[in-house]
């Protein structure tokens, strides 16, 4: 990095004082989506990335998770939070993944991994990024990927309709509370 530094007008004084005055993070979030979050890189062959031309991604599942946490936790020395993640989906799909993904984090912690939180995200389903300029039908941009259905209302709007997943969500998470989770500091724990 900082030869890519130097080589875009840094100089050597401002280099070495941003080393001597680093800055460590309390906590470094991990955004984790399994189908799309490791991508795969062949020699010779170059994607720009994004919409018009999109990196391949292979579907790494937990392991990928597991790698991409503990790979943040090594290179930081600091807590770790899954920041985002989920899976776009079915509600059968959303909820394998929820489970899959709350047991690695569950077996990171017990093996002594201070993992600091997870986050499902979105809460809702979402449009795509590439609706802001698209013209087709807005829910042909719709991702499935929330703990609530977004579902076309017939006057323009929108409903959103609880699914399993969100119920899966609330008992995991009060199943936490009331039991404790390990690593934590007892069922009140509130960072947990």
């Amino acid at each position: 990095l900082a030869g890519v530094l130097l080589g875009h007008g840094m100089d050597d004084t401002s280099l070495a004082w941003f080393a001597d005055h680093a800055v460590r993070p309390d906590i470094v979030g991990v955004n984790y989506y399994p189908r799309i979050s490791t991508e795969l890189f062949e020699e010779g062959v170059h994607h720009a990335g994004g919409f018009a031309d999109p990196r391949p991604a292979q579907d790494a599942g937990v392991a990928g998770l597991v790698e991409v946490l503990l790979e943040a936790e090594r290179r930081h020395g600091a807590p770790v939070m899954l920041t985002e993640t989920a899976v776009t989906a079915p509600v059968a799909d959303r909820v394998a993944w929820l489970h899959e993904s709350v047991a690695a984090i569950r077996t990171l912690r017990s093996l002594g991994h201070d993992i600091a939180g997870y986050t499902w995200w979105p809460v809702f389903d979402m449009y795509e990024w590439t609706y802001r300029h698209g013209t087709a039908p807005r829910e042909e941009y719709l991702l499935t990927m929330g703990l609530w259905d977004l579902v076309e209302d017939g006057r323009g709007g929108l409903d959103r309709r609880r699914t399993p997943v969100a119920d899966t969500f609330r008992t995991l998470a009060t199943d936490v509370r009331a039991n404790g989770a390990v690593g934590a500091d007892g069922p009140d724990d509130a960072d947990d």
